[in-house]
Protein backbone atom coordinates (compact mmCIF):
# COMPACT_ATOMS: atom_id res chain seq x y z
CA UNK A 1 0.00 0.00 0.00
CA UNK A 2 1.75 2.98 -0.96
CA UNK A 3 -1.27 6.22 0.73
CA UNK A 4 -3.56 5.51 3.87
CA UNK A 5 -6.70 6.12 2.60
CA UNK A 6 -8.03 7.89 5.60
CA UNK A 7 -4.89 10.15 5.66
CA UNK A 8 -6.20 10.66 2.33
CA UNK A 9 -9.47 11.76 3.05
CA UNK A 10 -8.03 14.59 5.53
CA UNK A 11 -5.48 16.01 3.34
CA UNK A 12 -8.48 16.38 0.52
CA UNK A 13 -10.87 18.14 2.84
CA UNK A 14 -7.99 20.38 3.54
CA UNK A 15 -7.42 21.02 0.04
CA UNK A 16 -11.17 21.82 -0.06
CA UNK A 17 -11.00 24.63 2.61
CA UNK A 18 -7.44 25.76 1.02
CA UNK A 19 -6.36 24.56 -2.12
CA UNK A 20 -3.20 27.01 -2.35
CA UNK A 21 -2.01 25.28 0.90
CA UNK A 22 -2.54 21.51 0.03
CA UNK A 23 -0.80 22.77 -3.72
CA UNK A 24 2.12 24.29 -1.71
CA UNK A 25 2.12 20.91 0.57
CA UNK A 26 2.24 19.15 -2.44
CA UNK A 27 5.26 20.95 -3.91
CA UNK A 28 7.56 21.19 -0.68
CA UNK A 29 7.16 17.28 -0.24
CA UNK A 30 8.72 16.45 -3.71
CA UNK A 31 11.17 18.94 -3.37
CA UNK A 32 12.25 17.87 -0.17
CA UNK A 33 11.96 14.21 -0.94
CA UNK A 34 13.98 14.35 -4.07
CA UNK A 35 16.33 16.45 -2.42
CA UNK A 36 16.49 13.84 0.91
CA UNK A 37 17.05 10.76 -1.79
CA UNK A 38 19.98 12.88 -3.14
CA UNK A 39 21.24 13.48 -0.03
CA UNK A 40 20.92 9.87 1.12
CA UNK A 41 23.13 8.50 -1.87
CA UNK A 42 25.47 10.98 -0.93
CA UNK A 43 25.51 9.82 2.29
CA UNK A 44 26.47 6.59 1.24
CA UNK A 45 28.84 7.62 -1.15
CA UNK A 46 30.12 9.25 1.79
CA UNK A 47 29.84 6.36 4.47
CA UNK A 48 28.02 8.50 6.72
CA UNK A 49 25.73 6.78 8.74
CA UNK A 50 24.86 9.16 10.77
CA UNK A 51 23.39 11.95 8.41
CA UNK A 52 21.66 8.77 6.82
CA UNK A 53 19.96 7.56 10.11
CA UNK A 54 18.73 11.69 10.36
CA UNK A 55 17.63 11.40 6.68
CA UNK A 56 15.52 8.26 7.28
CA UNK A 57 14.15 9.38 10.23
CA UNK A 58 13.35 13.00 8.22
CA UNK A 59 11.73 10.42 4.77
CA UNK A 60 9.32 8.01 7.53
CA UNK A 61 8.31 11.42 9.16
CA UNK A 62 6.99 13.39 6.34
CA UNK A 63 5.72 9.77 4.64
CA UNK A 64 4.02 9.54 7.51
CA UNK A 65 2.81 13.16 7.65
CA UNK A 66 1.30 12.79 4.34
CA UNK A 67 -0.06 9.11 5.30
CA UNK A 68 2.65 7.66 2.76
CA UNK A 69 3.43 4.67 4.04
CA UNK A 70 5.56 2.44 1.44
CA UNK A 71 8.17 5.52 2.05
CA UNK A 72 7.27 6.16 5.79
CA UNK A 73 8.19 2.10 5.68
CA UNK A 74 11.57 2.44 3.87
CA UNK A 75 12.75 5.69 5.68
CA UNK A 76 12.28 3.59 8.75
CA UNK A 77 14.18 0.61 7.17
CA UNK A 78 16.93 3.25 6.58
CA UNK A 79 16.95 4.71 9.42
CA UNK A 80 17.34 1.40 11.37
CA UNK A 81 19.67 0.11 8.56
CA UNK A 82 21.80 3.39 9.73
CA UNK A 83 21.74 2.76 13.31
CA UNK A 84 22.69 -0.57 13.44
CA UNK A 85 25.97 0.40 10.93
CA UNK A 86 24.09 -1.74 8.27
CA UNK A 87 25.74 0.01 5.56
CA UNK A 88 24.73 -2.68 2.74
CA UNK A 89 20.49 -2.58 4.13
CA UNK A 90 20.89 1.13 3.97
CA UNK A 91 22.52 0.62 0.50
CA UNK A 92 19.26 -1.67 -0.67
CA UNK A 93 16.67 0.88 0.87
CA UNK A 94 18.20 4.10 -0.92
CA UNK A 95 17.91 2.22 -3.91
CA UNK A 96 14.60 1.01 -3.03
CA UNK A 97 13.75 5.12 -2.39
CA UNK A 98 15.01 5.60 -5.37
CA UNK A 99 13.23 3.03 -7.71
CA UNK A 100 10.03 3.95 -6.23
CA UNK A 101 9.79 7.72 -5.64
CA UNK A 102 8.45 8.31 -9.15
CA UNK A 103 5.39 6.00 -7.82
CA UNK A 104 4.95 7.85 -4.66
CA UNK A 105 5.17 11.59 -6.80
CA UNK A 106 2.45 10.15 -9.37
CA UNK A 107 0.31 9.11 -6.33
CA UNK A 108 0.87 12.74 -3.91
CA UNK A 109 -0.08 14.66 -7.65
CA UNK A 110 -2.64 12.59 -8.34
CA UNK A 111 -4.13 11.62 -5.19
CA UNK A 112 -3.44 14.65 -3.09
CA UNK A 113 -6.15 17.17 -5.42
CA UNK A 114 -9.09 18.41 -3.33
CA UNK A 115 -11.42 17.15 -6.09
CA UNK A 116 -10.02 14.27 -6.22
Amino acid sequence: MLIDEARLHELRALGRDDPALLGSLVSIFIEDTTERLAAAQAALAAVDLSRLRALGHALAGSGGILGLTRLAALGSALERGALAGDLDTARGVVDDIARELPDIIEVVRVEMRADA
